[in-house]
């Protein structure tokens, strides 16, 4: 009982606006309702990437690997826990492949300060200048990471410059990025 008497009348700790932003989503349900969703754990990551390395192979499993870690901020980000994900967005082309899974829906807008670019930044639906996503949900990290696989295997070398809209490519991800599980 002091319990709930603390969580209902305790000082509520003043937030910043980089803060309340992040919180700002929609879930929109598959058209067979809504999936059970397991947010990943640290065991959950590594589980799935050896079972990718058994079923595509290492080299593969390591490219998987080093896009989630560049796409997710090495497995943190805001939409990666909300998805299991390493950023699958649905376009209109593909709205049939995804129709069985739920979606997430945020609002992104660029944050510049002095000029430059710092971040994207998730905001309230109606913010102007902000743009819609709608994320790709995936019940487990192992069904997010058998997608990616399935991708590179049939992009090969060309699949990470694809996935990022041209970011980044396969010497660019080894540059930066070091597989740490696989």
């Amino acid at each position: 009982m002091i319990t709930v008497y603390f969580l209902f009348f305790r000082k509520r700790k003043k937030t910043t606006t980089m803060e309340t932003d992040k919180i700002h989503h929609k879930i929109i349900p598959s058209k067979d309702g809504l999936q059970n969703f397991e947010p990943a754990t640290e065991n959950d990551i590594i589980s799935a990437l050896r079972k990718i390395k058994i079923q595509y192979g290492q080299d593969i499993a390591q490219i998987a690997e080093k896009m989630y870690r560049y796409e997710t901020g090495h497995f943190k980000s805001f939409v990666f826990k909300k998805t299991n994900g390493a950023g699958v967005i649905v376009s209109p082309s593909t709205e049939k492949f995804f129709a069985h899974r739920d979606k997430l829906v945020v609002y992104v807008k660029p944050l510049i300060k002095d000029g430059k670019f710092l971040k994207n930044i998730i905001v309230p639906e109606g913010t102007p200048g902000a743009k819609k996503y709608t994320y790709v949900i995936f019940p487990t990290i192992y069904d997010g990471m058998k997608y990616l696989a399935m991708y590179i295997k049939k992009y090969g070398e060309e699949a990470p410059k694809r996935w990022s809209g041209g970011a980044y490519d396969i010497a660019k991800l080894n540059k930066l990025i070091t597989a740490k599980y696989v």
